[in-house]
């Protein structure tokens, strides 16, 4: 699934893909053990420490980056969306 995801992603918006001194399949290691990296970080050090085992304070954390995950998510989705149809009204102005 979260390679489905990446794949989803405009090569621009991957960083670590853009090296073009490595392999690619070496680039994309490195990328899912960075999502990897940063995601158990982000667990163990800043929910498992802020959160010190209470399950009602982690539950509220967990569905508050989610909340945010989907907003950023839904954002970006429209975003492409007007840019997509803002190219297509430029290219159907230069035909008119």
């Amino acid at each position: 699934m979260l390679k489905d995801a990446l794949d989803r992603q405009e090569i621009y918006k991957r960083p670590l893909l853009l090296d073009k001194s490595i392999d690619y399949e070496v680039r994309q290691l490195q990328e899912i053990e960075a999502i990897q990296t940063f995601m158990t970080t982000c667990v163990k050090q800043v929910l498992g420490e802020m959160c010190k085992g209470d399950r009602a304070l982690l539950q509220e954390q967990r569905n508050r980056i989610k909340a945010g995950v989907e907003f950023a998510y839904r954002q970006l989705a429209l975003q492409e969306k007007q840019a997509k149809a803002n190219q297509k009204q430029g290219g159907e102005s230069e035909y008119s």
